[in-house]
């Protein structure tokens, strides 16, 4: 859409956007209405799930973090593909092996990964500077 795209531009260089004609502090500020709306949303979603408190998102966080590394970082499709296979993953240990496990599942496939995939499915291999 034209609104992402300006979005984008905006994200990418400020002052271009600007000279583009692009508002960019409007941008800015839809930018943060659009991550409140969808944090939001999310927290009403997670509230029936999880108890209200301190550390309700945590361990939703901390899944999020290691489906992005699974997928590899910068790439959106990585990372649906990440939090998919986890949670088969998840689903299939708790079936087979142990419910109480089952949050363990996920870090122990995140460790494997970061063993021996560290760029993630779809990510890079980054050449180490001399």
């Amino acid at each position: 859409t034209m609104l992402g795209k300006k979005l984008q531009a905006t994200s990418q260089d400020k002052e271009m956007a600007s000279l583009l004609g692009i508002s960019v502090s409007t941008m800015i500020m839809i930018t943060f209405i659009y991550s409140a709306v969808l944090g939001g949303l999310a927290g009403i979603l997670v509230a029936p799930i999880l108890f209200v408190s301190i550390q309700m998102g945590s361990t939703i966080a901390l899944k999020a973090f290691a489906a992005t590394i699974i997928g590899g970082f910068g790439d959106v499709t990585g990372a649906i593909i990440g939090g998919l296979s986890l949670g088969i993953i998840e689903t299939f240990g708790a079936a087979y092996i142990s419910v109480p496990y089952k949050d363990a599942f996920a870090f122990l496939v995140l460790v494997m990964f970061l063993v021996f995939r560290p760029q993630g499915i779809f990510g890079e291999r980054v050449a180490e500077k001399a």
